[in-house]
């Protein structure tokens, strides 16, 4: 044809001339590209780890530096200083010990954190003032909503220069008495410039920081400030001069961290952090940062093989999704204009061109198109994400970062090529026509080899039957192997599906077209399977999208099952709970949870509501002994199966691996053993909680491990004490026991029963009975209902699940949900794209049927058929792969214990429906708006 120009020439005047067609092609490329670039910067962090790094180094300094108490060395990356345990009776290095470290000329500016404190405008204590005094006396009068939690950091002037971010309003602390509050914590406070504010820190509860035991240290004292800056920030974050939380640590050093900013004109080197490190110095210096140390002086990561494995398989089903999408969106459309140019390409190659440059006309044409393609769905991702972004912040509080420069780069790339891909069956079918036939109009037969279609069947069905058996497998196979095994299994079952596709749609073609009397059914059913290029693509989708239906909700369903079965609660989903952020006193706690539960049920948000009560001395706990010959060895418990099955075999497994229940409770006092009144345990909701409310009433105990109740219904208590190391404890006799599955406490007791004991209990917070069940969007609203009151309180909600079964944590939809619909729209729109794509190609039948009698009625029915052939031939397809990849995928996660224990297979039948009713219904309505007969049918021919 004499060189490449002529065929981009011919190449581009069909897509000029079918603009439908190359619209709806420039659509498919220009869609899935958009939404992978979104999708890249959504889970794209707006700012990189090292860039928050280097933004926490406050400027003119070379690095924050951290002398922890972890009582040893540590390790870090350059950009993090990992959270570790601190020792309360290890001592952290000295300024000098660290300077000995660090470039000469290097200095080093002090600053304290405080615990979380607790600031009110409504005390009579003047800026400035400071005293000792029991925190509950000192609000037990004051309202909850004037309460609020902050925290403090003391430095001196020098040091306060560098770390202040830049001031809105006001001064930096000129005297002791003032305060920088930022911008949310002015905010939150209620107050403003020269206003006075108050701030209190509460009781040690015992638990410790990555600060240390920094809380006991300032516990129980009170002091003034007057206001005299307000900076910028959205954390509820104060500044002062060191006069109050500096001291007191420097009195009791021991257990909690120094913290340092160092400045100088040298950097500090990696080698430098390495050799703090030794000495448990954590550092985030600005040098490694900006010139990041190459892989082999890092420390070693362990890598988790099952985990990278996970990560490939995701990473490449991905990369195949879109291919996918790009093929069965976009090669039928490519195939039809194939059809289309048949005698002009005939002619073509009947001139003198060559049979490949015939092909390569459709290979330039899904080039040109793929680039111009991906380029708009770049510029649709750019223009979109300002509005995404903000709306993301809006409803969820978190933003959506930059398109990364390599995915635009890549998915360019990948874009072009995959339509290059898609363009490959309809260009190798046009360079192989016999261009006398082309000429003469004359298409092929659908098989001129029976035996080969046989054959290829044949080994389509090998395939299918050799995947499915393979992916079984990986539930037996060995842990380390199964995910995969797995993988290797849903792709030779995956190969094979494709393989038979074809014969599916012959065998639904036949059965429909058997129909007696459906002369316009068994023409569609004729059309649809001679056309296997526009309908395969359509069925393949079909199915795919019907398979991922089933193992999603099936995934979804058996995962949330496994949660459901093995996690530990003091509620049932849909309910509450609510404690203490900030504890201060067992009355001033009670009043605060109290006024905060007065003002819901006020608004209509709770019905009702049951106190909770723990041991008040977290020195000692309340335990149930194993039940004779249910006892493990040092250093082992009973496996998840064994505490959660009564009567099954006692299985011992290591400690680490044993069976802990949870702490989901929210509150930082007491410990695992709660005490609660029969009404309080009925509001849980739990399955079993009435019969469990009768056992607390008669004076027994309910425990969550089922190895505890002996054979008579009896549990051994005994109490342990810290310094027991042998855990012997004193026996306290045994009581009437019942195990309850799925309830936290270890041991939960009515508060008659504690007082008989000789327990010592504190009230730590409410069982809270809303309304009406709390789903993921009530759960938020209940959360922030609660937070708007005062933020020293801590609600705590279990959603349950939507109305399609998925479990969603807060106003964002389920993930789940996003991805049923997804995958029901990518079906439709591949069924509708097929009738669409036929549509044109047998307009000269449909006039010829109409002009001997068929109504429009019946010509309508036409395109309907057709539409049914695709959903007949996918759906129950479909379902059945996605039920034996379900069932294998289920096995093989159970097997590799990656994700907890996953007791039995199970599904959302709601979500299931829901999808395959969409799928069946939108498609045969968008196909009857769109299979209506055009006025002028009689009047048109084929181009």
């Amino acid at each position: 044809m004499g060189g490449l120009r002529p065929i981009l020439r011919l190449a581009l005047r069909d897509a000029v001339l079918h603009r439908g067609r190359t619209a709806l092609m420039l659509a498919t490329i220009a869609l899935p590209i958009a939404v992978a670039l979104i999708a890249l910067s959504g889970v794209t962090p707006q700012v990189t780890s090292r860039d928050r790094a280097l933004a926490s180094i406050p400027d003119g300094t070379q690095a924050v530096i951290s002398a922890t108490t972890v009582g040893g060395p540590i390790r870090q990356l350059p950009e993090a200083i990992p959270p570790m345990p601190r020792l309360t009776d290890a001592t952290p290095a000295t300024p000098e010990a660290i300077a000995a470290a660090l470039p000469k000329g290097t200095a080093l500016h002090e600053w304290w954190n405080s615990p979380p404190l607790i600031a009110t405008t409504a005390l009579d204590i003047a800026p400035g003032q400071q005293r000792p005094a029991e925190t509950g006396v000192v609000v037990g009068e004051l309202d909850a909503a004037a309460l609020t939690t902050m925290s403090l950091r003391e430095a001196d002037a020098e040091t306060l220069d560098l770390l202040l971010p830049s001031l809105t309003e006001g001064t930096a602390p000129q005297a002791t008495e003032d305060v920088v509050l930022t911008v949310a914590a002015a905010r939150t406070a209620g107050v403003g410039i020269g206003d006075e504010i108050q701030v209190i820190a509460p009781p040690d509860t015992g638990w410790r920081s990555t600060d240390g035991r920094v809380a006991a240290v300032v516990e129980n004292a009170v002091r003034g400030y007057r206001v005299s800056g307000i900076v910028e920030g959205e954390d509820v974050q104060a500044w002062a001069l060191p006069a109050w939380i500096a001291p007191a640590i420097g009195a009791d050093q021991a257990g909690v961290d120094r913290h340092f900013l160092a400045t100088g004109p040298t950097p500090i080197t990696w080698a430098q952090v390495q050799e703090l490190n030794r000495h448990g110095v954590g550092t985030i210096s600005r040098g490694p940062l900006e010139d990041y140390p190459p892989a082999d002086q890092l420390y070693p990561v362990p890598i988790d093989p099952q985990r990278a494995l996970l990560s490939a398989m995701m990473l490449g089903a991905t990369v195949m999704g879109m291919a996918a999408l790009l093929i069965v969106l976009v090669t039928p459309t490519l195939t039809v204009g194939a059809e289309r140019m048949r005698r002009a390409l005939g002619l073509v190659v009947a001139i003198g061109a060559r049979p490949r440059d015939a092909g390569a006309v459709f290979l330039l044409q899904g080039a040109v198109l793929g680039m111009i393609g991906s380029l708009l769905g770049l510029l649709v991702a750019l223009a979109a994400l300002p509005l995404l972004r903000h709306l993301a912040a809006e409803v969820s509080f978190t933003g959506m970062g930059p398109v990364p420069w390599w995915g635009a780069v890549g998915l360019l790339f990948a874009g072009t090529a995959l339509a290059v891909l898609a363009s490959v069956p309809p260009a190798r079918r046009v360079a192989t026509a016999d261009p006398v036939d082309a000429l003469a109009d004359r298409r092929p037969t659908v098989s001129d080899a029976p035996w080969r279609s046989r054959l290829i069947t044949g080994i389509g069905v090998l395939l299918v039957t050799g995947g499915g058996v393979l992916a079984l497998l990986a539930s037996i196979a060995p842990a380390s192997i199964a995910l995969l095994v797995l993988l290797v299994g849903l792709l030779v079952l995956g190969l094979g599906t494709v393989i038979v596709v074809p014969t599916l749609i012959h065998l639904v073609g036949r059965v429909l077209g058997a129909a007696p009397g459906a002369t316009m059914t068994r023409a569609a059913a004729r059309d649809a399977t001679r056309h296997l290029g526009r309908t395969a693509p359509a069925v393949i989708a079909v199915l795919a999208c019907t398979a991922s239906v089933a193992l999603l909700t099936t995934v979804v369903g058996s995962r949330q099952s496994s949660e459901l079965a093995a996690a530990t609660s003091m509620i049932t989903p849909g309910r509450a709970m609510i404690g203490m952020q900030t504890p201060i006193s067992e009355e001033v706690d009670r009043a605060i949870i109290g006024s905060v539960l007065a003002e819901l049920e006020a608004d209509g948000l709770i019905r009702a509501h049951a106190p909770v009560y723990s041991m008040r001395d977290p020195g000692t706990w309340l335990e149930a002994a194993p039940a004779p010959g249910r006892a493990c060895g040092t250093d082992e418990g009973p496996s998840f199966r064994s505490a959660t099955e009564p009567g099954a075999p006692l299985e011992c497994v290591p400690w680490d691996d044993a069976y802990h229940p949870g702490l989901s409770f929210p509150t930082w006092l007491g410990n695992q053993v709660t005490v609660l009144e029969p009404v309080a345990m009925r509001a849980t909701g739990i399955p079993g909680a009435e019969r469990a409310a009768q056992v607390l009433a008669d004076g027994g105990v309910i425990v969550s491990d089922a190895t505890r109740v002996g054979e008579d219904g009896l549990v051994d208590l005994r109490m342990i004490d810290g310094d027991d190391m042998a855990g012997t404890g004193r026996p306290l006799g045994a009581r009437a026991g019942m195990f309850l599955r799925g309830f936290e406490p270890t041991v939960a007791l009515s508060p008659q029963t504690a007082e008989e004991l000789g327990l010592d209990v504190r009230y730590v917070g409410e069982i809270v009975e809303p309304t009406h069940p709390l789903d993921g969007v009530a759960s938020a609203d209940f959360s922030d209902a609660a937070l708007e009151i005062t933020t020293v309180v801590w609600p705590a909600t279990r959603p349950e699940p939507g109305v399609l079964g998925f479990v969603s944590y807060g106003r964002l939809p389920a993930q789940g949900a996003v991805v049923l619909v997804l995958l029901t729209a990518l079906a439709i729109a591949a069924t509708v794209l097929s009738v669409t794509l036929g549509r044109r190609e047998t307009e000269a039948d449909l006039a010829t049927m109409q002009a001997v009698g068929a109504s429009r009625g019946q010509v309508r029915r036409y395109g309907m058929t057709q539409a049914l052939i695709v959903l007949a031939a996918g759906i129950p397809a479909g379902l059945a792969v996605g039920a034996l990849v379900a069932v294998a995928m289920v096995g093989a996660m159970r097997r590799s214990d990656m994700f907890g224990p996953m007791p039995a297979v199970a599904s959302l039948p709601v979500a299931l429906g829901a999808g395959l009713l969409a799928l069946t219904a939108l498609t045969l309505i968008s196909t009857l708006v769109l299979a209506r007969p055009p006025r002028d049918l009689a009047t048109r021919r084929r181009e």
